[in-house]
């Protein structure tokens, strides 16, 4: 197998395994595709900041960062999903943590931007809005670690129930594979 450096990984989790949510993803795969994510999220942060400098009006112009964000929400779903079935864990964990992520800052955005009926605004309990956001962020603040503790984990030795390690191959399929590269 050949060894891959982190750009790779990124162009195959963003092309060939880009809805791919069975299988398993080592250690490798999983931050090469984060650290490449990271740095064109800072080229497209910086891209943002300038088209939104320029165009003065800053709630007609859509963000490239949300677009870049959403066209890169699947791959992350599926190589995080992955990562966990390396693990040998159920991938339900970052699909919630994903989900709810996604839900806390749609409402986080439409709130502070504004964008909804302000008769909803009008009818809302403020009194509650503070303890809620606090439960909700410390809920948030503790999946994550959770997930950054099973994103750091080695994988199983062998295979699991979602496959054969990519990290570590089966001794009897070595034996198979050897002269037939």
């Amino acid at each position: 197998m050949k060894n891959k450096n982190i750009f790779e990984h990124f162009w195959d989790c963003i092309t060939t395994n880009y809805a791919t949510f069975n299988g398993r993803a080592r250690r490798k795969e999983y931050w090469s595709f984060v650290l490449v994510n990271f740095l064109v999220g800072i080229v497209i942060g910086t891209f943002d900041f300038i088209l939104t400098d320029l165009a003065m009006n800053h709630s007609s112009i859509i963000s490239l960062g949300m677009l870049t964000t959403l066209g890169l929400f699947i791959p992350n779903l599926a190589v995080s999903i992955r990562r966990f079935h390396d693990t040998n864990k159920n991938g339900a964990i970052p699909l919630v943590f994903s989900l709810f992520s996604l839900v806390y800052y749609i409402l986080f955005f439409l709130v502070s931007s504004r964008q909804i009926d302000t008769r909803l605004l009008e009818n809302m309990d403020w009194d509650l809005m503070l303890p809620v956001s606090i439960v909700l962020g410390l809920t948030l603040f503790g999946f994550a670690i959770y997930l950054l503790i099973i994103y750091f984990t080695d994988g199983t030795k062998g295979p699991n129930k979602y496959g054969l390690s990519p990290k570590y191959p089966n001794p009897e399929t070595e034996l198979e594979q050897i002269g037939t590269e």
